[in-house]
């Protein structure tokens, strides 16, 4: 039987509402990774095939956060929407681990492909409303 190794330290990508996604090296505990999305975290396995996690904010739909990215399947099929900073990183049986090199550069495209663009408030042109003369 193999024996899992804790990592104290992974590589995730971290995405936030509006900015390019980015690698980072975090320490691999609760606390760091609460800071990272605001709040209490929540993992997400939206891959059959990969060995992923997404880490999100459990409440962030709640808080009103800001919309993020699509949460699509491996056949690239949307089923969810991820709102305020999230992350992506690698998972074994029982922890979460450091992307792979290949994993990396999959998931910064995958993220890139199904980036929610922040809306734009767009004001209303005011109408002038004009009198006939008599």
């Amino acid at each position: 039987m193999e024996e899992s190794h804790h990592e104290d330290n992974i590589r995730v990508l971290i995405a936030e509402p509006g900015k390019k996604v980015y690698a980072k090296e975090i320490r691999n505990d609760w606390r760091e990774m609460q800071m990272i999305v605001g709040g209490l975290i929540q993992a997400v396995y939206p891959s059959r095939k990969d060995a992923i996690a997404v880490v999100c904010n459990d409440e962030g739909k709640l808080m009103g956060l800001a919309p993020n990215c699509l949460l699509s399947d491996d056949s690239g099929k949307s089923y969810d929407m991820l709102v305020g900073t999230f992350f992506v990183c690698g998972v074994n049986e029982d922890d979460f681990t450091s992307l792979s090199p290949e994993l990396e550069r999959k998931y910064i495209d995958v993220i890139r492909r199904n980036r929610l663009l922040p809306a734009v408030a767009v004001k209303p042109k005011a109408h002038k409303h004009h009198e006939q003369e008599r």
